[in-house]
């Protein structure tokens, strides 16, 4: 079973847990009309997660700026503590959405 939606706009952070630790390793965002989703069938994947950052609902209703201002600040609010080098992934990848999203 996949995650895969093409109606749906929501954006997901891909993430899993980092052992021995309260810390996420980052692994991605994902677009829920995106085909790259985790396929959960496939035993590799039983330890990612993907966790709903902006509701596509939510998602329709905000300018590209407002979007990419979400993006910041909820996937780098304090509550989510990244393995080392997580921050600095994120930042690259919302940095190149938000430049997808104002062409």
């Amino acid at each position: 079973m996949k995650t895969f939606n093409t109606s749906d706009p929501s954006i997901f952070v891909w993430w899993k847990s980092v052992p021995d630790s309260n810390k996420r390793e980052y692994l991605g965002i994902r677009f829920a009309s995106s085909d790259d989703h985790i396929d959960y069938s496939k035993n590799i994947a039983r330890d990612e997660k993907e966790e709903a950052i902006i509701d596509g609902k939510q998602l329709n209703a905000l300018s590209s700026d407002e979007i990419c201002s979400l993006l910041f600040s909820e996937l780098l609010k304090p509550e989510w503590k990244w393995k080392i080098g997580g921050r600095e992934s994120i930042k690259t990848d919302v940095y190149a959405i938000c430049e997808r999203l104002t062409k």
